[in-house]
């Protein structure tokens, strides 16, 4: 499998990697494309299209911080899910990203909520395929999140600093970022 990065619209796998990102993240969730291709030219964001045999399996979109980077976006082309690609693709990022460190964020897992199952199988696909639990839940566009990492902790300090360093102050702010607390439950 290979890892091509894209930073134009005129790399052939362009349009794979737009229709597959609009058809996969809801768009309060996604960044704008000529942003993000922008950030790509100067190395601030890393937009890959994962590709085995000429064929277009996925994505993956990751933005600089400073001590932490961000895993912002993985999607499989729906023609390619559970053949074990994504498997394969975390082991990949897990190497990338063995010297530097890396979190992503998750809807938390919440047995009340409408996809309760859709959440707990990300959760323990991330767990599974090597990502550490936090335990720390923030909330951003009114959705509480759980962070996930490489191995390395995080403070809600360095989460707040990646995404001041990747996206700027202003786009912080309009995300608000809220510490909720941890998942950890202190014993009695």
């Amino acid at each position: 499998m290979e890892f091509i990065r894209i930073d134009d619209k005129n790399n052939p796998w362009f349009n794979h990697i737009h229709t597959l990102y609009t058809q996969s993240f809801p768009i309060l969730e996604r960044r704008d494309m000529d942003t993000l291709l922008d950030k790509a030219k100067v190395d601030q964001v890393n937009i890959y299209a994962i590709v085995k045999t000429n064929t277009f399996i996925g994505l993956t979109i990751f933005s600089k911080g400073d001590r932490f980077d961000i895993f912002d976006y993985l999607a499989i082309d729906p023609a390619h899910q559970h053949k074990g690609y994504g498997s394969t693709i975390l082991k990949h990022v897990l190497t990338m990203y063995q010297n530097q460190p890396l979190f992503l964020e998750i809807e938390a897992p919440d047995p009340c909520a409408s996809n309760a199952d859709q959440r707990q199988k990300r959760y323990d696909f991330y767990i599974k395929n090597g990502f550490t639990d936090s335990h720390m839940l923030v909330n951003l566009y009114h959705v509480d999140y759980l962070i996930l990492t490489n191995g390395v902790p995080i403070s809600f300090d360095d989460y707040v600093h990646a995404y001041q360093t990747a996206y700027g102050k202003s786009f912080t702010q309009m995300l608000h970022p809220i510490y909720i607390g941890s998942t950890i439950k202190p014993e009695d």
